[in-house]
């Protein structure tokens, strides 16, 4: 009686290469452990951390990012009292984010978050998180009556919306805005 021996599948194989890819990304040597604990990798923690989800996703999420606008710093600035994750991501799209951004802040759509109970818009949202990523130092000559119309605050009215948009396209075709 012979036996034969037959090869692994296709299938098999990429199953098995899965399981052997798998286990060596868990296993470390002592060494690559500081405290003893089961913990990820240190590369495999540092890339999860840096997971930034795609630029129309954030954008579509700050319509639903609930919380509350209030002054802060004595009346100088307006603080987001809601989750800020959606907010921090912005940043590591850099250029793109403050040409997406700038895009919609226009919009007059309203959103769940507010100011003392009323919804701000979708272009608040969007300077709120153009903050964020981009900084622009204005002098007297970008001024309308003492004041840039690049900053705008949760109550903007549809004008001040429209302004604030023209205020920092200018600044993106100066090329004169830093990213933060």
């Amino acid at each position: 009686m012979s036996q034969s021996t037959r090869s692994p599948g296709p299938l098999r194989l990429v199953a098995s290469a899965s399981l052997f890819i798998g286990l060596a990304a868990c296993t470390r040597t002592s060494s690559d452990r500081s405290d003893g604990a089961d913990t990820v990798s240190g590369a495999r923690a540092s890339s999860l951390q840096q997971a930034t989800a795609p630029l129309a996703v954030l954008l579509d999420s700050i319509r639903r990012l609930s919380g509350d606008f209030h002054l802060v710093g004595g009346g100088s600035r307006w603080d987001f009292s809601g989750d800020q994750s959606v907010f921090a991501q912005f940043p590591s799209h850099g250029d793109s984010a403050v040409v997406a951004l700038v895009d919609c802040l226009g919009d007059t759509s309203r959103v769940v978050a507010s100011t003392r109970g009323e919804p701000v818009t979708v272009g608040f949202m969007c300077f709120t998180a153009l903050q964020r990523v981009a900084s622009y130092e204005w002098g007297q000559e970008d001024e309308v009556g003492g004041i840039w119309p690049g900053i705008i605050e949760p109550r903007a009215t549809p004008d001040q919306l429209r302004q604030a948009q023209r205020a920092w396209q200018e600044v993106i075709d100066r090329k004169a805005y830093r990213l933060e």
